[in-house]
């Protein structure tokens, strides 16, 4: 019994202290965070990279709608399966469903 509650002692123990040097830790590593995202330089490249990305977002979009677009004078028959495909393999059909 006195062998449990030694080792229960210094399990809480190291508990303790290593709760406490966490939560230390932490509150550096959040206050190093804090600086580096309020700062200026970071900020304004946070910006540029949010524009890069939205213009080309936009590239994008547009170079697919150019993709899925038919070109004057092709003829759509209304059947978008590829060659050789069945029913069970046609857009909106699970062909893993289970049919009893």
């Amino acid at each position: 019994m006195v062998k449990k509650a030694l080792v229960l002692t210094a399990f809480t123990a190291g508990y303790v202290l290593g709760a406490k040097a966490g939560k230390e830790r932490y509150e550096q590593i959040r206050s190093l965070f804090l600086k580096v995202k309020d700062n200026p330089t970071v900020q304004e490249k946070a910006h540029e990279a949010a524009h890069f990305a939205h213009d080309q977002g936009v590239a994008l979009a547009e170079a697919v709608v150019h993709k899925v677009t038919p070109e004057p004078g092709i003829e759509q028959t209304g059947d978008l399966r590829p060659h050789g495909a069945t029913a069970a393999t046609a857009p909106g059909v699970d062909p893993f469903a289970v049919r009893i």
